[in-house]
């Protein structure tokens, strides 16, 4: 007798987890694929398995395209300019000139003429 209640309560604590594992992201609208895309990354990086990632040339919106943080930025190619919005700052990447630390907040505006990695920022190292 004490079986049926049993696996009634079994199958009510499962429910809950096979319907996060089956997300319907067709039904899903543009707006909230990149809002869960964002979190995810962000989540990620939280957890340090993400610890950084190859940007393209482009523009990008922080807290839209990139999660907002504090960042370390290098480069392969030869000159990258990086523009924080209009007039916030401007730096000069290359090879042998990364920058340390940046930090990005929630509606910053970033732009990269190459190439960039940015890395997590973990503060400094001494050896």
């Amino acid at each position: 007798m004490k079986r049926i209640p049993c696996l009634l309560l079994t199958i009510a604590l499962l429910l809950p987890v096979f319907a996060l594992a089956d997300v319907d992201v067709k039904s899903l609208s543009t707006d909230e694929l990149l809002s869960l895309r964002l979190a995810i990354v962000q989540e990620l990086i939280d957890r340090g398995e993400m610890k950084s990632a190859n940007v393209p040339a482009g523009e990008y919106t922080i807290g839209e395209d990139i999660p907002a943080g504090s960042y370390s930025i290098t480069t392969e190619e030869i000159l990258v300019s990086v523009v924080i919005g209009e007039y916030d700052g401007m730096y000069v990447v290359s090879r042998d000139s990364p920058v340390g630390k940046i930090t990005l907040v929630d509606g910053d505006k970033i732009q990269f003429t190459g190439k960039v990695v940015l890395t997590k920022y973990a503060g400094l190292s001494f050896d």
